[in-house]
């Protein structure tokens, strides 16, 4: 869009042991901004197209690359004192709606901390103005998530000679189920992946970190939880694992939430498909009142 802002860069801020790598989007004039937390093994890249498209609805867009993954270095603290610091950040980059509408999106992953952090704002008057989104959100770890993350971890876990062979890579895991609406895109999003190292092209994300969800007992955040009372999106795939696992608990916790039903569409990252962009974008435009969208 002409007139629109990217900026991307190292940032510092409460809760970090060093700095981030971040990515934002800037309209011409800004009407409203979305936090975006990328999930496991993604990184700021990811939502690209997203922040793209919510430019025309006067919407700017923040994305970290969470420390280990993309650009930021790791975090070597223990998970629990890593997850508590990084929400602090969080909390730092979400605006107070008093001042700017805000929105948060969590994508797979991304809900580890984005719910977490929600929860912890359940008793800030105005946090319950924050229209959410839900992309294939992960709640916690079981038998099925860790089949998942083992998939994704022989993609992960490895380098590349070529783009080719990277998105040859992504085809044989269970990443592949993510569907495209070209080939083109496709190779786009796994380039968004990688980084090139010699002669390789190695994964922009802690695999070290994948190894300790490998390594991590069954959790789950939702159980018991009081509902949150935000407008949400909810973005499922279908015949997906999750939906059968968590659809009826995120109805229960997430009382107001929409549910859009992917087809042809898989996990994770279901924001890269022209039918899931648009239902973020009228949620969006809706809630957050910045600008009709027909």
């Amino acid at each position: 869009m002409q007139g629109s802002f990217y900026n991307e860069g190292f940032a510092t801020g409460p809760g970090l042991t060093g700095p981030v790598f971040f990515r934002s989007w800037s309209p011409p004039t800004r009407r409203a901004s979305v936090l975006y937390i990328h999930g496991v093994g993604g990184n700021s890249a990811d939502c690209r197209r997203l922040a793209e498209r919510l430019l025309g609805i006067g919407c700017g867009t923040i994305a970290i690359d969470m420390p280990g993954n993309g650009h930021s270095p790791p975090d070597a603290r223990p998970r629990n004192e890593r997850m508590l610091g990084q929400m602090r950040f969080l909390r730092s980059l979400l605006p107070d709606p008093r001042r700017e509408r805000a929105a948060l999106v969590c994508d797979s992953g991304g809900a580890l901390l984005g719910f977490p952090l929600l929860h912890s704002l359940r008793r800030e008057p105005w946090a319950a103005a924050v229209p959410i989104v839900l992309a294939e959100p992960v709640f916690g770890h079981d038998s099925s998530t860790h089949a998942f993350i083992n998939s994704c971890h022989t993609f992960f876990g490895r380098s590349y000679p070529s783009l080719d062979a990277a998105v040859a890579a992504w085809q044989a895991t269970a990443l592949s189920q993510v569907a495209f609406d070209t080939d083109a895109d496709r190779r786009d999003f796994v380039a968004g992946l990688l980084a090139p190292s010699g002669a390789a092209l190695v994964p922009k994300c802690d695999v070290a970190r994948h190894r300790e969800l490998l390594r991590t007992k069954d959790f789950e955040l939702l159980t018991g939880k009081q509902p949150i009372p935000n407008p949400t999106l909810v973005l499922w795939t279908e015949g997906g694992r999750l939906i059968g696992k968590y659809d009826a608990e995120v109805r229960r916790v997430f009382p107001a939430a929409q549910v859009h039903l992917a087809r042809g569409a898989g996990h994770p990252l279901p924001i890269v498909r022209e039918a899931e962009l648009s239902a973020v974008q009228r949620f969006l435009a809706v809630q957050l009142g910045v600008a009709s969208f027909a």
